[in-house]
């Protein structure tokens, strides 16, 4: 049976553990010398002759047969502490499990959220609630053994939207607006004709503190910019917390995407060509989700002081 990575003394069984840990350290995928000549019997027992010449290679005992096993080009035996294929398609159903503890933990997360966001006041925070409408996934570019990452929020081992996910999403349709995708708007971010705010900047050498004036739009007021060349970063007004989904039906879910030419985004010849065919396999990829009907609650704080400061014009335009 595959096993985790980890010491012997912490045990086989993680029911009890959070879905991060069961996902990250916690996941019983890799090979050990059981599961290999586990699978090594199996070939021998097959009818056919694939199962003759393994069960003659037995014959000469499992050291023997192993390693000629993992020598072979076509359906090579695993190594140890590989990845274990199998195992890996098992693991899904471990990992979306969510136990009572893990629910209560969500909601007190969610709850120290609330009270925090009552200590700020009214003109300086967005408090804004959701309900995904559809299976919704974060950090599928985390690196993960299963190919496929997701975000859980450390130490709890719980789902989460980071904030500087949020504040992307965000700016990204800030710029949209700005370029004139969705028609006219009072957004400007045209780095060639970028609104100029007077703001203090920090003291350079050789050079007097005081007020300078630099480049920046409204969006990057807001959201905050890389240096322009010779220029400082701008840290922007906008902070975004980050999400704590409360998870419908206490589970997380699997997705599958089936991409048919992945031989040609990957640059790999199949049947001689890596341009787009029709003779291209298929490739399943699960992912983890959270589940429709999961509820968010997002919390945008503004910086008014910072904003008086950088751009007290933009200032007199918000509405609160």
């Amino acid at each position: 049976m595959p096993i985790a990575a980890v010491p012997e003394y912490l045990g086989k069984d993680f029911k009890t553990a959070s879905p991060g840990q069961r996902f990250g350290i916690y996941l019983p995928i890799w090979t050990v010398r059981v599961d290999q000549e586990g699978d090594v019997r199996k070939r021998a027992e097959a009818k056919s002759r694939e199962g003759d010449e393994v069960a003659a290679l037995l014959g000469q005992g499992m050291d023997s047969a192993i390693a000629a096993l993992r020598k072979r080009e076509r359906k090579p035996l695993a190594g140890l502490w590989d990845k274990n294929d199998f195992a890996s398609r098992q693991s899904w159903k471990e990992v979306c499990a969510f136990t009572t503890e893990d629910a209560k933990r969500m909601q007190a997360l969610l709850i120290r959220q609330q009270a925090q966001s009552c200590t700020i006041s009214t003109d300086q925070l967005l408090r804004l609630h959701a309900t995904a409408v559809a299976p919704f996934t974060t950090g599928l570019g985390n690196e993960h053994p299963l190919e496929n990452g997701f975000a859980f929020l450390n130490p709890y081992g719980l789902p989460y939207l980071p904030g500087s996910g949020v504040k992307g999403v965000l700016r990204a349709a800030a710029q949209e607006l700005a370029s004139g995708e969705w028609g006219t708007s009072d957004w400007e971010h045209s780095k060639d004709h970028l609104k100029r705010h007077e703001v203090h900047e920090r003291e350079k050498k050789d050079e007097k503190k005081g007020k300078h004036l630099f480049n920046a739009s409204d969006i990057d007021v807001l959201f905050g910019s890389e240096a322009l060349e010779g220029e400082n970063h701008l840290r922007g007004v906008l902070s975004f917390w980050d999400v704590i989904p409360q998870i419908e039906g206490n589970s997380l879910m699997v997705e599958i995407m089936t991409p048919h030419q992945s031989h040609y985004y990957q640059l790999k010849e199949a049947a001689g060509s890596t341009t787009p065919h029709d003779s291209g396999s298929p490739n399943p990829i699960s992912f983890l989700t959270v589940p429709p009907l999961s509820k968010f609650a997002f919390h945008v704080v503004c910086d008014s002081t910072r904003l008086q400061h950088l751009a007290p014009d933009l200032v007199s335009n918000c509405i609160y």
